[in-house]
């Protein structure tokens, strides 16, 4: 009987370490740019929390979705915060319409999200083992 209840305070004390991760996993990225048909309803969002947890304003120019269509009509910006287009190419090509602005972007997030996790999940697994360790040598004594 003491086994059993050895081992049910560590799997209840160890689901309780990983609670405090719920917020961080919630607060990320409820709104993408693909949820907005212009500019203006995007900022309209990122306005209302600044922090930008969903991380509509990539180069933190305070602009969210830069490259979405404004509500008066206009195509979206090249990122540099003027709202103004690159020309296109006037090559006698009429195949490209706009030259694209800027580097693929990649990634998911801040790394303090990830850092967080894998910290979390180390304790976890840390207190996991010295329930083990515990239980293994209370198993032995008797």
């Amino acid at each position: 009987m003491s086994r059993i209840r050895t081992l049910m305070a560590g799997a209840v004390l160890a689901a309780g370490m990983t609670l405090p991760f719920a917020g961080v996993a919630l607060a990320q990225d409820q709104y993408n740019c693909d949820d907005f048909e212009t500019q203006e309803e995007a900022q309209e969002v990122y306005d209302s929390d600044t922090s930008d947890p969903n991380d509509l304003d990539r180069d933190d120019d305070g602009v969210a979705c830069e490259t979405l269509p404004s509500g008066d009509g206009t195509s979206g910006s090249d990122g540099d915060g003027d709202g103004t287009q690159p020309p296109a190419e006037e090559d006698g090509d009429d195949q490209v319409e706009q030259v694209p602005a800027g580097g693929v972007e990649t990634g998911g997030g801040p790394a303090d999200y990830d850092l967080g996790l894998l910290l979390g999940g180390l304790v976890t697994l840390a207190f996991a083992g010295g329930t083990a360790v515990v239980v293994r040598r209370a198993s032995q004594d008797s």
